[in-house]
């Protein structure tokens, strides 16, 4: 298996003779959402802390079902709006 590089892409060459394709800039970019996404997700759950009267790390610790669906209900509608953004 030899690897060259061209044009900031490297190719991977199999004995086959088929090249794989890698683009760098893609998974640098993948990364850096994914980044961000976490980052906005955390944010948003310290935000709906601040304004929900009810402590959810509590309830959370005492192993509270509805307080893990509310929480993941967060997780989810910020995630679907990140990547509404980002297509």
């Amino acid at each position: 298996m030899a690897v060259r590089a061209q044009e900031n892409r490297f190719y991977i060459i199999e004995k086959r003779g088929k090249n794989m394709n890698i683009d760098w800039m893609e998974i640098l970019r993948s990364i850096g959402y994914a980044s961000i996404g976490i980052i906005l997700m955390m944010i948003c759950v310290f935000l709906f802390d601040l304004c929900v009267p009810y402590n959810f790390n509590k309830e959370l610790k005492e192993k509270n079902v509805g307080a893990g669906f509310m929480i993941a209900g967060i997780f989810i509608a910020v995630a679907i709006i990140i990547r509404t953004v980002i297509k």
